[in-house]
């Protein structure tokens, strides 16, 4: 279900996520202290809190106290999940191209389209029987960055914009890579470290960061 595949350094730790077989080379990845990567199988709406738990069993066994997550598309709902479930454990959230639901169907998909115009959703929500976030995004409240490319697909945009509207801290950033092995994680990171936590950050972007919010 998933495997530890590196757990190096000490002090504060980041915990990279990402499913097997993604494609993304992560050996520059580094961080000043503690980086423990953990490889899954493929999220499900079947398999997702299976996957959860394996995750918080890990940190159990290491005895970790606060950890900071990055992860990649789908599995960004594991990390939303422990922000909402356990907002004191998670200390900053670093999201490549999230989604409400991982893995969504074509259901899964018209409800997080109507949920955008609804101020909780909580109806539509039991509708399915994976993990999703909408209606608890707002419960999100540690430093939040979210990385899209220019050219990831019309429904990553719009999932990644809701997701920055609805968490009080969430701060949109779009990456020059056309690729997502490209991308500048060190560079994110770095952003991240500048966002306040329980503070929304919506008046602190720019332009370009707006206009891709409000589409």
């Amino acid at each position: 279900m998933i495997s530890v595949l590196r757990d190096e350094g000490s002090g504060r730790t980041t915990v990279l996520l990402f499913e097997k077989g993604h494609g993304v080379d992560l050996s520059s990845i580094n961080v000043s202290n503690r980086l423990i990567e953990i490889e899954t199988a493929e999220v499900t709406e079947k398999n997702w809190k299976e996957i959860s738990e394996a995750v918080g069993k890990v940190f159990e066994e290491r005895e970790l106290r606060q950890v900071s997550f990055i992860c990649f598309q789908d599995l960004s709902s594991v990390a939303l999940r422990h922000s909402i479930d356990e907002g004191k454990f998670v200390r900053s959230l670093l999201l490549v191209e999230p989604v409400c639901s991982p893995h969504p169907t074509l259901l899964d998909r018209l409800i997080n389209k109507f949920e955008e115009f609804l101020p909780l959703g909580l109806p539509l929500r039991t509708l399915t029987k994976g993990f999703h976030a909408p209606s608890f995004l707002h419960r999100v409240r540690c430093p939040t960055a979210v990385v899209i490319r220019k050219n990831c697909s019309d429904y990553v945009k719009e999932q990644s914009a809701f997701i920055v509207k609805s968490v009080p801290t969430a701060v949109l950033y779009e990456s020059e890579a056309t690729e997502l092995k490209d991308i500048d994680i060190p560079h994110f990171l770095n952003e991240l470290s500048g966002i306040q936590a329980r503070c929304p950050q919506k008046s602190k972007r720019s332009t370009s960061q707006q206009a891709l919010v409000n589409q």
